[in-house]
């Protein structure tokens, strides 16, 4: 099944049904299907089997139900057996599925594993879903940057004021600042107080082919702000691709306090 979870939850003391398809792509075909389940602590034992005689490109469908009475992980093996006439890829003739009872404790899980923020010039921002899979509530304990490029991303650190409901989502912000060209990775850690998977992380990549705001193409400093005051004022032509820091159109005294700002730090 199509699903974004870490893990496929089963609902304790549920009904369940494990439903197999297989598909034909060959001859006339003679086989034997078997689901097994594996239930927390105890040994496989077969939930159901069937044969079945298929023509080419026709589906066979076999289907079993169980009760999720115990807490913990499920395994479901699927397997064909008896091929008449033999297969030719053996390999292809089991699949084996993992589920798991939703536990009583919180349960993290992150999209996307990698936030690639693509060619930037200036500050970008992007986020990362963090949702609480488990039934207890999520707190994201600690978050830090490391890698080559560290210093060149952020992140909004509200969220460890914040507790994540069970089934509920939150966001990360998190930034990519260049202050050089080049491609930039770092790694964003993400502590919480899930005891299964108390760390986790995610990946940060982006590109900066060119600073906004560096004039002179040494990085952005007080000279790039005595160029874009030049500009601004009429001395100097104007450089609206290196300077037009506010995205405007046009030159002035805004963009000259945008770079200033940038030069010291505060952006």
């Amino acid at each position: 099944p199509l699903n974004t979870s870490p893990v496929q939850w089963l609902k304790k003391d549920g009904i369940h049904r494990v439903i197999l398809r297989i598909q034909n792509t060959g001859t006339d075909t003679i086989f034997t299907c078997s689901l097994y389940i594996t239930e927390p602590g105890q040994s496989e034992r077969l939930l159901g089997s069937k044969n079945f005689v298929v023509e080419p490109f026709e589906e066979a469908v076999i289907s079993e139900t169980f009760i999720a009475g115990r807490e913990g992980q499920y395994q479901i093996r699927g397997e064909i057996t008896n091929i008449v006439p033999g297969d030719t890829n053996p390999d292809n003739n089991q699949r084996i599925w993992v589920y798991q009872t939703k536990p009583k404790l919180p349960v993290i899980g992150i999209s996307p594993e990698t936030v690639d923020f693509g060619s930037a010039r200036s500050k970008k921002q992007g986020y990362i879903l963090v949702r609480n899979y488990g039934d207890a509530n999520l707190q994201i304990t600690n978050l830090v940057l490391t890698g080559a490029n560290a210093g060149e991303f952020s992140f909004d650190n509200s969220i460890l004021q914040q507790q994540v409901l069970p089934d509920n989502n939150i966001f990360v912000s998190v930034y990519f600042n260049p202050v050089s060209t080049g491609t930039k990775n770092a790694i964003l850690n993400i502590s919480s107080n899930d005891i299964t998977n108390p760390a986790i992380s995610v990946n940060l990549t982006g590109i900066c082919n060119g600073l906004l705001g560096d004039i002179n193409g040494g990085g952005v400093d007080i000279s790039d702000v005595i160029l874009c005051l030049r500009m601004a004022i009429g001395i100097d032509p104007v450089d609206i691709e290196s300077a037009d820091m506010n995205d405007d159109g046009v030159i002035d005294i805004s963009d000259v306090i945008l770079i200033l700002r940038k030069a010291i730090g505060l952006d």
